[in-house]
């Protein structure tokens, strides 16, 4: 491995560290503060951050194949034309979706946290509507960070972030309640896409300040991948929400804020892995313009790191998942152990998969790839609903397992 993929992949590792870390501290407060119920309606409201992601997600995700393309050949003016459609389409799409969602997500949402609730409801929609469109935003600036190999200066605007988001949470979580966390997750997204931006025009110094021109030809290259990667993104985003809202109607509020946590430690580990992984993208790239044999050794490699990583950190997740729950919320919590357990041996096999899926990324074949993510979301609707039928939310988070 080249010393710039492994210092990517370093700096990727550390960011969801960082993240998870913000995470963990995040929920730890709200929990222990509030109680797991109120932090179960906060996390059935941001079950929309999944629904605004099925407006502009596989723009973003294109920008990892064309901007490495362009840059490999030099095209420094395609680089920047492509980075500047991508965030303006995506901004667009974006802000349709939550325009379309907002009112019939609210009351689904409203039906489900009960009429005690209907008011809190009322009060969060609006700024975790502008909190998830800043983490589109915010997604597709870092997105061409990793794409032009500084996922260092993706850190940077995720520590930022993290700080921001925690201090507005603990300013004002213990007058405002659970409103003081939608805030502080929205200082967080907002922070995130204001210092990768900058970071980005440092790297790409031809980005206007204010992104104005959309190009068609590129928009339309764009969608040519993007819409594959977008109905990816749609099944994956799917998962976690459809799973929600059925252990939601089988199960509690507490259970949905249980899942949550353990759902989101389970993928901030599998994260490690797949940042770490992220630079392999564009490193492929660049090595397919030099030789076949650079490209075989690279992937080899990456495969077999991939393999001893995946084992080990969702093995430790697993194992640590007593200690973690009674540190987080601050009692010994049973689901949490077995919804950890679940998902770990689950997320497993699909983190092996990563090397490949990259790899066909590189080449912008992802037919398979959209076939396996229709087939996750499929699934877990298919064994989830039966097993909560009989086994409440422990089935539905078997079936997605």
């Amino acid at each position: 491995m080249s010393r710039p993929l492994r210092n990517n992949a370093l700096a990727g590792a550390a960011e969801q560290i960082v993240v998870g870390g913000a995470f963990f501290l995040f929920y730890g407060i709200l929990i222990r503060t509030l109680g797991t119920e109120l932090v179960g309606v906060l996390s059935l409201i941001l079950v929309l951050a999944s629904i605004g992601s099925f407006g502009g997600a596989g723009f973003a995700s294109a920008l990892s194949h064309f901007v490495p393309a362009y840059q490999s050949r030099g095209d420094q003016e395609g680089a920047k034309t492509c980075i500047e459609t991508t965030l303006i389409c995506t901004m667009a799409l974006y802000a349709l979706t939550l325009a379309v969602a907002y009112f019939p997500f609210e009351g689904i949402i409203a039906a489900q946290a009960g009429p005690e609730y209907a008011s809190l409801v009322d009060a969060l929609m609006l700024p975790a509507s502008l909190h998830v469109l800043m983490i589109g935003i915010g997604s597709t600036i870092t997105q061409a960070l990793t794409a032009t190999q500084r996922n260092d200066l993706r850190l940077y605007a995720s520590t930022a972030g993290a700080i921001a988001g925690l201090a507005v949470l603990i300013a004002l979580v213990r007058d405002h309640g659970v409103i003081a966390g939608i805030w502080g997750l929205l200082a967080q997204s907002a922070t995130i896409a204001a210092v990768a931006w900058v970071m980005l025009r440092r790297v790409v110094p031809e980005l206007e300040l204010i992104p104005w021109r959309l190009d068609p030809p590129m928009a339309r290259k764009l969608f040519g991948l993007g819409a594959n990667m977008q109905v990816q993104t749609l099944a994956l985003a799917g998962v976690e929400p459809v799973t929600r809202l059925v252990i939601g109607h089988f199960g509690s509020l507490s259970a949905v804020a249980i899942f949550s946590i353990a759902n989101r430690f389970v993928i901030q580990m599998r994260a490690l892995i797949y940042a770490g992984l992220q630079p392999l993208l564009s490193a492929l790239s660049h090595a397919r313009a030099e030789s076949e044999d650079a490209v075989v050794a690279l992937y080899d490699r990456s495969r077999g790191l991939t393999f001893i990583a995946a084992v080990v950190c969702l093995s430790a997740a697993a194992g640590a998942a007593p200690f973690v729950g009674e540190i987080w919320t601050g009692n010994a919590t049973s689901g949490f152990v077995l919804y950890t357990t679940m998902l770990c041996a689950g997320w497993l096999a699909n983190t092996l998969a990563l090397p490949t899926y990259f790899n066909a990324y590189s080449l912008g074949l992802m037919r398979r790839s959209l076939a396996g993510h229709l087939l996750l979301l499929v699934l877990t609707i298919a064994l989830g609903v039966p097993l909560a039928l009989v086994l409440g939310s422990d089935g539905a988070v078997a079936g997605l397992a």
